[in-house]
């Protein structure tokens, strides 16, 4: 994101931390109970190349934000997306991981669903 483009500032406690197959999804639960989740993680599991420019094409403005993280090094920004943001991600990707059982293209031709 550009600093002409508005960003929604997160104030939430100390990441989480998941694996999801061999990669680490960092994630915040805010006191209101929202889940946001570090974009960059995301992305590169649904297989963007670029999680800003995933964002930008992708994401209405309530479901991106940037999360101040405190590290070794002082604070950090972190862009993330909300669960609603997540799930436009997921839907948008073009990998087959993130489409449902019996959606998209088939292998070989075979019928698809049951």
């Amino acid at each position: 994101m550009t600093n002409s483009e508005s960003t929604t500032t997160i104030n939430a406690k100390q990441l989480a931390i998941f694996n999801y197959k061999d990669s680490v999804v960092r994630n915040r639960v805010l006191e209101n109970g929202e889940i946001w989740w570090v974009a960059k993680d995301i992305c590169d599991i649904l297989g963007y190349s670029d999680h800003i420019s995933a964002m930008r094409n992708h994401l209405d403005e309530d479901e991106k934000g940037v999360l101040p993280q405190h590290t070794l090094g002082g604070v950090q920004d972190m862009v993330s997306v909300n669960e609603s943001g997540l799930y436009t991600l997921i839907f948008k990707s073009s990998k087959p991981e993130a489409r449902p059982p019996g959606q998209g293209p088939s292998l070989a031709g075979e019928p698809q669903g049951n």
